[in-house]
């Protein structure tokens, strides 16, 4: 059995398979253009606020207790429509 080797610059030349054998092949990077990919860099500030969040991404207490009233209203319809056999626990114990 043998391995038919290309490169750009040289003919085909054929290298014989022998078992037990280790062969290396050295590749030389290159960038490969992509006409369909754009790709954006952030800069360091974008990539701290990302990964520490912006203050906007925080919940006061107002919002927490919104959500508390919205999750309690639905709890109470979740109980009135469910199926009798259905129950419903929640982390608070109510």
């Amino acid at each position: 059995m043998s391995r038919t080797s290309r490169s750009p610059a040289a003919p085909a030349t054929v290298t014989p398979i022998v078992a037990d054998e280790v062969l290396a092949l050295y590749l030389t990077p290159t960038a490969i253009p992509l006409p369909a990919i754009n790709v954006e860099v952030s800069s360091t500030e974008e990539a701290r606020l990302l990964r520490e969040g912006r203050p906007s991404d925080f919940i006061g207490p107002e919002e927490i207790a919104e959500i508390e009233d919205r999750t309690d209203r639905l709890l109470d319809v979740l109980r009135t429509k469910a199926p009798p056999r259905l129950r419903i626990v929640t982390a608070r114990g109510r």
